[in-house]
């Protein structure tokens, strides 16, 4: 909105501007800094959200790659080394668990009872064998194998 004036005894006009003006050389200063920043604030979001969802590769290694460094080794101490680890010492834990409820269905404590393995490779193994629509969990919180 503009609005033009006259001053009584001069020859000058002029217009005034009641609101701040946008043209080429307001706006377009602040927009080339702006979209750069919105570049920069995408690249990081995708960056955490690359992250949060990757699931085979070492967290750390991603971390380092997102600061510029790399590393040959895997760490061994983030969730994807931990589970990396477990899957591999799954295997004998789930063949055990596969037996005995080949024989029947059986509640997590009683695959306890039965099997000669810690409790927490024990849910690791059910947890992951539910996952892969291996076994099934029934309402009486009993595990059978899936046909």
């Amino acid at each position: 909105m503009r609005m033009k004036f006259y001053v009584e005894g001069s020859l000058r006009k002029g217009t005034a501007f009641l609101e701040v003006r946008e043209d080429e050389r307001t706006i377009n200063r602040v927009a080339k800094f702006l979209e750069k920043q919105n570049q920069i604030k995408t690249e990081q979001f995708e960056s955490i959200l690359r992250y949060v969802t990757t699931q085979d590769q070492c967290k750390s290694s991603l971390l380092l790659a997102y600061f510029g460094e790399t590393t040959k080794t895997d760490c061994g101490i983030c969730s994807y080394c931990i589970g990396k680890s477990r899957l591999q010492d799954s295997f004998p834990v789930k063949e055990a668990i596969k037996a005995e409820l080949e024989k029947g269905p059986k509640n997590s404590r009683t695959l306890e009872e039965k099997l000669n393995y810690p409790k927490e490779e024990i849910i690791f193994a059910l947890r992951e064998m539910l996952d892969n629509d291996y076994i099934r969990l029934d309402l009486n919180n009993t595990y059978t194998l899936k046909k």
